[in-house]
């Protein structure tokens, strides 16, 4: 435990509440986009996301590239990052079954940093949340879900150093948790089948409220030891291959703390080494297909042993079928 960042915790939590604070003898008002609380939270369920995204998702979008997004990676942490841009939405590396990660104990990464810096935890802790939480504590399992938060008023008044700022601002938190690799292991098809739904959704979530900024970062690459190449081949594939940036204007990978994170995310989104990327991705592709092949006899063999279609294993075969479907048209199966 970290005792000094516990009294930040407490401090934030009372400025927030206040909805001010004292800087030099000046007292600073929060800042409140079109007046909602900072306890606003939208709340998305897989079947919410994917109806978002089967409503969005073009392959048109490939052939825009004129239009795609640009593209910077920075190291920055995010809300340094988010800072004069337009109307930004944050990624936030959460936790799926504590609210705010480690925020109240002071721990270390991504989404702690952003609850000491912001009003983000009250929505976090807000009822309209409480869904997320407890749908992925029932799944005891730590790949968690793809439920996902969208705190749409979070007002942020503490820099990186935590020391209070002169002029707080707006930004918006998408709460969306990656797979906990720490206590379990998975083959990588699966996890890579997992990690660009997830991206999918959160793009799709993104573009439906009309976010055209977008602070990204090393997703999962900290405590859930994620592979930082990996990962930022997984949103190379979503937003160039499958053309989902072209439905934004701007994309900011922040990045601090780790150069290895950085070094891969530098990498993969420059025009380094593209074609050794892209012969890797046409292989991962082929592994992946042959893996949903195989897959697909389980399910329509299950099947077959009830009477309603997919009745015994439930919504994750259904959500596997949209998975196997959906790799076979964007691989050319």
């Amino acid at each position: 435990m970290d005792y000094a960042l516990m009294q930040v915790a407490d401090e934030t939590q009372e400025i927030t509440r206040l909805e001010k604070y004292n800087l030099n003898g000046k007292n600073i008002s929060l800042v409140k986009r079109n007046e909602q609380p900072f306890t606003e939270v939208e709340l998305f369920s897989p079947v919410d996301l994917e109806k978002i995204y089967t409503g969005l998702y073009s392959p048109n979008f490939r052939q825009q590239q004129d239009m795609y997004a640009k593209f910077t990676v920075v190291e920055k942490d995010s809300f340094e990052a988010a800072k004069g841009v337009d109307n930004p939405l944050v990624m936030n590396f959460a936790s799926a079954t504590h609210k705010g990660g480690g925020f109240l104990t002071g721990a270390h990464a991504q989404e702690e940093s952003l609850c000491r810096c912001s009003t983000l935890y009250a929505s976090l802790t807000a009822e309209g949340a409480q869904g997320y939480y407890d749908y992925n504590r029932s799944l005891y399992s730590p790949l968690y879900s793809d439920y996902m938060l969208l705190s749409n008023n979070v007002c942020v008044f503490r820099d990186a150093s935590l020391n209070l700022l002169e002029e707080p601002y707006n930004v918006a938190v998408a709460t969306v948790p990656a797979p906990n690799l720490r206590s379990m292991k998975v083959n990588k098809p699966d996890l890579t089948i997992m990690m660009l739904r997830r991206i999918r959704y959160f793009l799709s979530m993104a573009a439906k409220r009309g976010y055209k900024n977008l602070i990204l970062g090393a997703w999962g690459c900290g405590a859930f030891r994620h592979n930082p190449y990996d990962v930022a081949q997984y949103f190379h594939k979503v937003l160039i291959d499958e053309g989902f940036a072209v439905v934004f204007d701007t994309i900011v990978f922040a990045i601090v703390k780790s150069q290895d994170n950085l070094q891969a995310f530098q990498e993969v989104f420059s025009c380094k080494n593209n074609e050794a990327i892209q012969e890797l991705r046409r292989k991962e592709d082929k592994e992946i297909m042959m893996h949903l092949r195989s897959i697909e006899e389980i399910v329509k063999m299950k099947c077959s042993r009830c009477d309603n279609l997919l009745g015994c294993l439930g919504c994750n075969l259904r959500e596997l079928q949209q998975d196997i479907e959906h790799a076979k048209k964007l691989i050319g199966f």
